[in-house]
């Protein structure tokens, strides 16, 4: 496991792909015999996912590889959780950005 988090295109997909179904980390973990943590580790890009690993997730959400590639290819992913997208963005800024866009937001709720 890496301990270090770097959202791949391909996890990133993933989570999307679950998300849109309406399914829960938890239920696919009950589903594969593996802990919620662990599907978190594989859309954190904590955990390398395989091949097969990838298709198991495909067939469970219901999706195509075809359809997994388009996104792969640059076919935009739909922002279905808002806060979490942005979340992800703070996280890669430095601190002094961080500064300026916490001012921002903080206009937007004073």
């Amino acid at each position: 496991m890496n301990k270090d988090k770097k959202v791949t295109l391909i996890a990133k997909t993933l989570r999307y792909m679950r998300l849109s179904r309406g399914v829960s980390q938890d239920k696919v973990a009950k589903h594969l015999g593996l802990s919620k943590a662990s599907i978190g580790h594989f859309e954190h890009g904590r955990v390398d996912l395989t091949s097969e690993r990838i298709e198991t997730f495909l067939g469970l959400y219901k999706y195509s590889n075809g359809e997994f590639q388009e996104f792969l290819n640059g076919k935009q992913i739909p922002v279905l959780d808002l806060k979490y997208e942005c979340l992800m963005l703070l996280e890669k800024i430095d601190d002094t950005k961080l500064r300026t866009v916490h001012a921002v937001l903080l206009g937007f709720v004073s």
